[in-house]
């Protein structure tokens, strides 16, 4: 038996992401003055009062292990603020919490698919659903919208794309990288289409609040009863 790593590991690509900040960093330690734009992270340290409520939690002796699907208190909280923010009943046990959107999505499709099966993938996309889709075993289908459609497949594409293998479609709106935002009537003909073949949506929504001017972020579960049978929503 050799050392190998296994097949799976070797059809990964590198995460583009973290070379780039490689380089970033590289250059910056040579003087180089630049800004970077490549993780998305923020330019100022966590607000004091989520600091100082991290440190009580820890002298109130909070370290323990937790429920798997997060602290009861805490996926109360969510609840609450996702039926006023976008005016959705979700129950406690409907919530699950991660250490962050990327481990969600890694979960979430881990859960859903066996190999072979197919996920379709509108690009431009965030470089690591192709990877955590390859990870599970899964094949990405990519349905590529040009700048001239505003960076958004149309039901046409996205029907082609439909196979007998077809497990999910994700939905990232709005878009990281080209922040393009999914209309009403788009997604209501991608969730007809998951609910006339029966798959999955995964709604990466994660960006939700990066909305401006005129424009109007919608959550595909807001559409129908169907919709939020069959999506999984993930946010942060």
């Amino acid at each position: 038996m050799s050392l190998d790593l296994s097949a799976m590991a070797l059809r990964l690509a590198p995460s583009a992401t973290l070379h780039l900040n490689a380089t970033v960093s590289q250059l910056k330690e040579e003087g180089v003055d630049l800004l970077s734009l490549v993780a998305g992270e923020p330019d100022f340290d966590t607000p004091t009062h989520i600091r100082q409520a991290a440190v009580k939690a820890l002298e109130k002796g909070c370290t323990r292990y937790t429920d798997v699907p997060g602290i009861l208190p805490l996926r109360q909280a969510i609840c609450t603020h996702v039926r006023k923010q976008k005016g959705l009943c979700y129950a406690p046990d409907k919530v699950v919490v991660g250490a962050g959107a990327k481990q969600v999505l890694f979960d979430a499709l881990q859960a859903i698919l066996n190999p072979g099966d197919e996920v379709i993938l509108p690009a431009p996309y965030w470089v690591s659903y192709a990877e955590l889709i390859r990870m599970a075993g899964g094949t990405p289908i990519f349905v590529h919208a040009s700048a001239e459609q505003g960076f958004l497949p149309d039901i046409t594409q996205l029907s082609q794309a439909v196979s007998a293998r077809t497990k999910a479609l994700i939905i990232n709106t709005p878009n990281n990288p080209t922040g393009a935002i999914w209309p009403r009537t788009l997604l209501e003909e991608a969730l007809k289409l998951a609910q006339k073949h029966d798959f999955y949506v995964i709604s990466d929504e994660i960006y939700e609040d990066l909305v401006y001017g005129e424009a109007l972020h919608i959550s595909p579960v807001a559409l129908s009863e169907d919709a939020l049978r069959r999506t999984i929503v993930v946010s942060g």
